[in-house]
């Protein structure tokens, strides 16, 4: 397992003197959900400064064979899988609700799809369709054990 540290030099963009400091003395075991359920001494209520402000560079997803692209958001986008050395695109026929869930918890997003979008929506992708006629159930861990057609 990799181990955390601490990187004092890093910069992670301009600071803006105005903005409240909402969190201060925050302590988590590592097991929460979210940022608020840690510790910490209320709401607004931080003593330090803002030349004392976190930030955090998170782990990728370890399965790094499918992506979402077209937006700067990493939750929407065209969905594109990596094969044989190069990414492609996936074909709308069959898609569904079902296979949206499977790439948006492959990605690491637990709470699964809201939605899904057809017909380019996010832009036409470049080179090979690599998945056709895709099916889910929607408990497959992966998109590539979904049952598909062929490659393009």
């Amino acid at each position: 397992a990799m181990q955390p540290h601490v990187d004092q030099r890093r910069r992670y963009g301009e600071v803006n003197e105005s903005m409240p400091i909402w969190m201060g003395e925050v302590t988590c075991t590592g097991r929460e959900r979210a940022l608020s359920e840690c510790r910490f001494g209320g709401w607004d209520k931080a003593t330090c400064r803002h030349q004392d402000d976190v930030g955090v560079k998170c782990m990728p997803p370890l399965d790094t064979s499918v992506r979402l692209i077209g937006l700067t958001r990493p939750d929407q986008g065209r969905v594109e899988v990596y094969y044989s050395g190069q990414w492609g695109t996936v074909c709308d026929d069959l898609w569904s609700i079902k296979a949206a869930q499977v790439v948006c918890r492959q990605l690491g997003f637990a709470g699964g799809a809201v939605a899904f979008v057809t017909n380019a929506y996010f832009g036409m992708g470049k080179g090979r369709i690599w998945m056709d006629d895709v099916q889910c159930r929607g408990t497959e861990a992966r998109l590539q054990q979904c049952k598909f057609s062929g490659r393009g």
